[in-house]
């Protein structure tokens, strides 16, 4: 319950919360690193007015809320900054690796190799920066 307390309410309090784990118990398993990695999106996500975050099987979709914060231009520009030209001599461009959806969903590509948890912390990095 402090693990999700400290999450909603500033980032600061969830690192000294994971800093007391270490000093009591030691070197925290890579699970509880894990739990601490995605407790701390929370924060973030929430400031951003994005509702819901989901794994796909080739993707993450970011669900935004109607009055989110984060500015359109910025959007905009990450979504441009990744878009794949299209080659001369094919019918179509690949699909984009970043693209927004109608329904305020931002579906964001994500490489097999690629870690997961960069790759939300590189979107949320990017989106914040108004």
């Amino acid at each position: 319950r402090r693990i999700s307390t400290a999450a909603n309410e500033d980032p600061e309090l969830l690192a000294d919360l994971r800093d007391e784990l270490i000093d009591r118990f030691g070197p925290l398993p890579s699970e509880a690193d894990t739990l601490f990695t995605m407790i701390g999106f929370k924060y973030p996500l929430r400031k951003l007015g994005i509702s819901k975050l989901e794994q796909g099987p080739e993707s993450l979709v970011f669900t935004f809320v109607e009055s989110s914060p984060v500015d359109p231009a910025v959007l905009l520009e990450l979504i441009t900054k990744y878009r794949k030209k299209k080659k001369k001599g094919h019918g179509y461009p690949p699909a984009d690796p970043i693209r927004l959806t109608p329904d305020h969903r931002l579906i964001v590509a994500v490489e097999e190799k690629e870690n997961l948890f960069t790759r939300i912390d590189t979107v949320l990095q990017s989106l914040a920066t108004n």
